[in-house]
């Protein structure tokens, strides 16, 4: 029903460049029953101001300010806390939505009452809004439940019901790793998931200064393999060992592992943009200067390997 509020919400930090767009991308969709809100935590840049130039005129948006840096599962917390629609949607302050993204999505829920979370296909755009890539996300969930240890089942693009969140007491600390372990956790209650594949609702900015996978690098990937662990526990005896400690000590690293990483995720991005404009043999070049990080290795033989087990080639 058109009379559903659907509550965005979306964590800011440094975003100056990309911001108005996201705003706008989401106050000119197509369902316009929404409150918007946005939580920053502490932007050195001029963030606020741009959000705050936006609330000023938009009533449907609910502004507000971390005391301090709190971090992103902070922040989505307490947009959760300030949230009062029916259901929720994920949106961050350097991407895009494509202006029937809430209809969709809202739609697709009302029809599917089996789905309890679902989110759509993405476009890959770089720092300047480029187009370098698209990825379509499965929708078949015995699928999603075979490979969720290899690749988040839905992306944090999804939308849920307030409730669904109420139930899972929101996001938990994990570096990085928020978003996924959300998703296990969901599908750890039983509760189904999916994928609109043939729908790219959404614009996801990559390689950009100040991303989570530039700023935690290593760390990142890491934690997504103690996200997988704490699944893999909930599996076995419904519960699990997480805590923030347990967590900071699975995911330390060294200085010297995070740069050469952090060289490996420069040449990767390239070999993206080098496949984007169809210049194969670059690609191929940056891809194997990629795999100067161990890291990096093992990162793309899970892609490998999920890759393989959605096209049937393992059975």
């Amino acid at each position: 029903m058109q009379n559903d509020l659907i509550s965005v919400i979306m964590p800011t930090y440094n975003v100056e460049p990309y911001v108005a767009e996201a705003i706008e991308s989401i106050l000119n969709q197509t369902y316009s029953n929404l409150e918007f809100v946005i939580v920053d935590d502490c932007s050195t840049d001029k963030t606020f101001e741009i959000c705050k130039q936006y609330a000023e005129k938009d009533s449907r948006i609910k502004l507000f300010r971390n005391e301090v840096n709190s971090k992103i599962e902070f922040s989505l917390n307490r947009a959760l806390e300030n949230s009062t629609g029916k259901y929720i949607v994920r949106m961050d302050g350097d991407d895009v939505s494509d202006r029937f993204r809430l209809e969709k999505m809202k739609n697709f829920l009302d029809t599917n009452t089996d789905i309890k979370l679902v989110g759509t296909s993405a476009i890959t755009i770089n720092s300047a809004g480029e187009e370098i890539g698209r990825t379509v996300f499965l929708k078949d969930f015995d699928l999603l439940k075979r490979t969720c240890l290899l690749k988040t089942p839905v992306v944090h693009i999804w939308m849920t019901y307030k409730k669904i969140y109420d139930e899972l007491n929101g996001y938990r600390r994990l570096f990085a790793s928020e978003d996924y372990d959300f998703i296990l956790r969901l599908m750890s209650k039983g509760y189904k998931c999916t994928n609109m594949s043939d729908f790219f609702g959404y614009k996801i900015r990559v390689n950009r200064a100040g991303n989570s996978t530039s700023t935690y690098g290593v760390k990142k990937l890491k934690s997504h393999w103690y996200t997988a662990k704490l699944y893999n526990e909930r599996i076995k005896s419904d519960i699990d060992s997480y805590s923030i400690l347990a967590c900071q000590k699975a995911i330390k690293t060294f200085r010297l592992t995070e740069k050469i990483y952090s060289l490996s995720n420069k040449f990767l991005y390239k070999a993206i943009e080098s496949k984007a404009h169809k210049h194969y043999l670059n690609m191929c070049i940056y891809v194997l200067c990629s795999l100067i990080s161990p890291y990096q290795i093992a990162y793309l033989y899970q892609t490998a390997k999920y890759k393989l087990l959605t096209t049937g080639a393992i059975k």
